[in-house]
């Protein structure tokens, strides 16, 4: 295993001291025949989809005014200028083109997580109720577009969540249940409380492929936006995407998309809060009895999809929101501002794709990447990832309606 921390001892670019992020270069996968066979999502897949969500959606009524081609929940691809690439990192962009994929300006959700909730619930459409399994960020999104649409949301966990994650959801609105047992026993029990109550809409945000297509259909939305901005992605024109991640499936899934879309042409880059570790200790083959691993499909997704991880401290990312709220206008939970806060480690580490990085596929393109998409994930907001209590309303203002359940 190889880790290459940061080459300048000490960043930041406003003299507080805190460290950069660190790179880690994961080390070639070794998959099982299972696994591989997990790994048959295709972009006929997805696209099917996306065109059977299109159909349900014209039925759906309040929710076909937010499915614009190419795909529903479409967020805005925008272009920053060199100038406010250096302000904002530091680094001298020169040829470097930065895009931020703004999931922050979904319709409703406000979130990355808004395409698998509205993939979900169409063919289930009209409902009353949504039940979350793993994801307590698309749990606080369905609750955010629960409050616009007319449904309540539940969030159902084998074990306790951590207190500021708790608080979040009691913020959002969501009813918390905690099963005390292993995710797939949770699993088994709601599929057959849902299978008794057509009007709710179940979503396993852990396992479940359907879910994983749902958060790729955004891969096949950043393809039609960069070509329609003339951006050539190929061998001798690389492309380097950055994307937060929390809590597995997301990210995972859409590092596979853009893999099965670009092949060697793209490369991408997780970054994750080191303090909240989700997909690295799994892809650095870290012992499974460690508390930080996570569920089996965002791993096998991810494995030979992404180039490397990029670790940053919660200080550094609630730094970069107030940073981002002051220079750009617009006001992000911390994972939100994750990849943006990544950036300059990112073009120094993966641009010119190094070679640690590069024995993970195989892939022997030595072109620099010319382009660069940040993938800011979400608005600040009730539930949102990272999201702590506030001097105006702390965790005991708001008691969380957590839920035992033997």
């Amino acid at each position: 295993m190889l880790m290459r921390t940061a080459p300048l001892a000490q960043v930041d670019r406003a003299s507080s001291g805190l460290k950069v992020p660190l790179a880690w270069h994961l080390p070639p996968p070794v998959m099982s025949a299972v696994d591989s066979g997990l790994m048959g999502m295709t972009l006929d897949d997805i696209e099917g989809l996306l065109m059977r969500s299109r159909l349900y959606a014209h039925a759906a009524g309040d929710l076909a005014s937010f499915t614009p081609y190419p795909g529903l929940m479409s967020s805005p691809l925008r272009r920053i200028g060199n100038k406010s690439v250096q302000e904002l990192t530091g680094i001298c962009a020169g040829s470097l083109q930065v895009w931020l994929k703004c999931d922050h300006e979904t319709p409703i959700g406000n979130s990355i997580h808004a395409r698998a909730v509205t993939h979900a619930l169409l063919p289930k459409w009209p409902v009353s109720k949504i039940a979350v399994l793993g994801s307590p960020g698309l749990a606080a999104c369905a609750a955010r577009m629960g409050k616009s649409m007319g449904w309540s949301v539940e969030h159902h966990s084998a074990r306790p969540l951590a207190s500021d994650i708790r608080w979040g959801l009691a913020k959002a609105g969501v009813i918390q249940h905690v099963h005390h047992c292993t995710p797939g026993d949770v699993r088994i029990v709601m599929a057959s409380q849902v299978s008794r109550d057509p009007a709710t809409c179940w979503i396993d945000a852990c396992e479940s492929e359907d879910t994983a297509l749902a958060y790729a259909c955004a891969a096949i939305e950043l393809k039609e936006q960069l070509h329609g901005a003339g951006v050539k992605v190929d061998s001798k024109n690389p492309l380097l995407v950055l994307v937060p991640n929390a809590e597995g499936v997301s990210a995972a899934a859409l590092a596979m998309a853009l893999k099965q879309i670009y092949g060697r042409a793209v490369r991408t880059v997780l970054v994750e809060e080191d303090a909240n570790l989700s997909l690295l200790p799994s892809l650095m083959d870290w012992p499974r009895t460690s508390e930080h691993y996570r569920p089996h499909l965002p791993w096998v997704l991810a494995r030979r999809a992404v180039a490397g991880v990029l670790t940053v401290e919660q200080a550094v990312l609630q730094e970069w929101v107030k940073l981002v709220s002051r220079r750009l206008g617009w006001t992000l939970s911390p994972m939100g501002v994750a990849a943006l806060a990544s950036l300059g480690m990112a073009t120094a580490e993966y641009s010119g794709l190094p070679s640690a990085a590069r024995s993970m596929w195989g892939d022997r393109v030595d072109a620099p990447c010319r382009n660069v998409v940040v993938w800011l994930t979400e608005a600040a907001g009730e539930g949102a990832v990272g999201q702590t209590p506030t001097a105006q309303t702390s965790g005991e203002d708001c008691e969380s309606p957590v839920q035992d359940t033997d």
